[in-house]
């Protein structure tokens, strides 16, 4: 029996060849936030990847423990809005359309921050 998984994926694309050269897999978005360019991370994770920039895609894979990974899609943002078809015409789930619009689209100097392990209030 065939099974659907769901990642977000940030790639990390060479300006130059325009290669995709690593990536970095989440189940959720928010632990990729140091992707976006409106995060406080985003200059130090870009001093790491010189000439490099930072893709994010929703990833679809459907398969099965004899076979493994069958098929694969993609879902990349276009324009600061998510996508409601992987590029197989597959639909994204909702769950995942409200996630990129709660986390990713979010102001960034809204989240809460953390002093000394404690949550304090947002900034």
């Amino acid at each position: 029996m065939n099974m659907v998984d769901y990642e977000w994926d940030i790639e990390i694309t060479n300006n130059k060849t325009k290669e995709c050269e690593d990536h970095w897999f989440s189940d959720k978005l928010k632990d990729l936030l140091w992707a976006n360019p409106k995060s406080k991370e985003y200059e130090e994770h870009k001093s790491y990847h010189p000439n490099r920039h930072f893709v994010l895609v929703l990833v679809r894979d459907v398969g099965n423990d004899f076979d493994g990974i069958t098929g694969r899609s993609w879902a990349y943002p276009e324009n600061n809005k998510m996508p409601t078809e992987f590029d197989d015409g597959f639909k994204v789930p909702k769950r995942f359309l409200i996630e990129y619009e709660k986390v990713w689209k979010q102001k960034i100097t809204k989240r809460p921050i953390t002093v000394t392990g404690r949550r304090t209030q947002k900034v």
